[in-house]
């Protein structure tokens, strides 16, 4: 039997014999389950060798991993590019996988997007599947290094001045814009949102189909709620383009919502100003919460995040005197009865 011994450096090394073949060799990780996995792969293909049960490693592909995944349960629906990954990738064979080819195949996938587009939808998907792959004894273990990214950016924030402004600007949005800012609601969550999810006289909504499915009710400010727009006789979305009154249709290939971006960088031409997006309202409303009510517990709570490491740099954001600004503006005031 093959032993796993940890080394100074904290690499694991996979000593001993099995079936009369000798190793010593680097497991070149320092994550012991990591090591175990290709121990284990170790020892199985000795066995294969020894006695010719198996056919050769290398004939497996991409392909046949990712078949193999899904057969076995796993779900597509957090990995919206694996499709285009797949038609690039689909014939490789996982043996001749390195961290330069699956580098180059990144590029290949998205040859123009920035890094942290790259490490969440091309390398996270790759390395789930092949880490399924290696623990279902079709190659060996892979630890992939992942693009380091860029420097964190700090997330671009309106003033209530400066939200007066896009309303003004474009008052047929401004309906829309009132609710992204008065409830921090994620792109999907607002132009998803159903009339049949929003209390009789629009004091509360709830966004049922959330990230990480965390179901989230928000009571509305006296604000937000005096810019719902009426109810639609037949129910359905509550947001609907200004431009002819219909749902905002979703992009088919990864089911989002394209057209608010699109009159929201026309709108940011328009004034002259840099490019904002309807996420850029999620973290406007978390500094402005921040900055009235000083407490991150509450925050994250109330926007519904995972973890207090995310909420942490809305400390930084919302700051007393942008407080004053936020509440002298007449936001997350609420009727005495309510």
């Amino acid at each position: 039997m093959l032993r796993l011994d940890k080394r100074p450096s904290g690499i694991w090394r996979i000593r001993g014999t099995h079936h009369g073949v000798k190793i010593d060799q680097s497991a070149r990780t320092r994550e012991k389950y990591e090591a175990d996995i290709i121990r284990e792969k170790l020892e199985a293909d000795i066995f294969n060798q020894v006695f010719g049960l198996t056919k050769p490693e290398n004939d497996f592909t991409f392909a046949d991993a990712v078949t193999r995944w899904l057969n076995a349960g796993k779900q597509v629906d957090p990995f919206p590019y694996l499709e285009k990954i797949i038609e690039v990738m689909a014939d490789d064979k996982l043996a001749d996988m390195t961290q330069g080819k699956i580098d180059a195949r990144s590029f290949e996938v998205f040859p123009t997007q920035a890094d942290a587009t790259r490490r969440r939808h091309f390398y996270t998907p790759v390395s789930v599947i092949l880490k399924f792959a290696a623990a279902d004894r079709m190659m060996p273990f892979l630890p992939l290094n992942r693009p380091s990214g860029r420097t964190k950016k700090v997330p671009r924030i309106f003033t209530p001045a400066e939200f007066e402004t896009l309303i003004n600007a474009d008052p047929d949005f401004a309906e829309t814009l009132t609710f992204l800012v008065g409830t921090g609601a994620r792109t999907s969550e607002a132009f998803g949102l159903d009339w049949k999810h929003v209390s009789s006289q629009s004091n509360r909504v709830t966004f049922w189909d959330t990230k990480g499915q965390l179901v989230r009710s928000i009571d509305l400010d006296v604000r937000t709620r005096s810019m719902m727009p009426p109810r639609h006789p037949q129910g359905g979305p509550v947001f609907r383009s200004p431009e002819n009154g219909s749902p905002w249709s979703k992009n088919q290939d990864n089911n989002r919502f394209y057209g608010p971006a699109l009159r929201m960088q026309r709108l940011a031409k328009r004034l002259g100003i840099p490019k904002f997006s309807p996420h850029t309202f999620r973290h406007t409303w978390a500094s402005w919460h921040y900055a009235v009510h000083t407490d991150l517990v509450l925050l994250q709570r109330d926007g519904k995040w995972a973890d207090s490491k995310s909420v942490q740099v809305y400390v930084h954001l919302g700051s007393p005197d942008l407080g004053k600004e936020v509440q002298k503006a007449g936001w997350f005031q609420r009727n005495s009865g309510h």
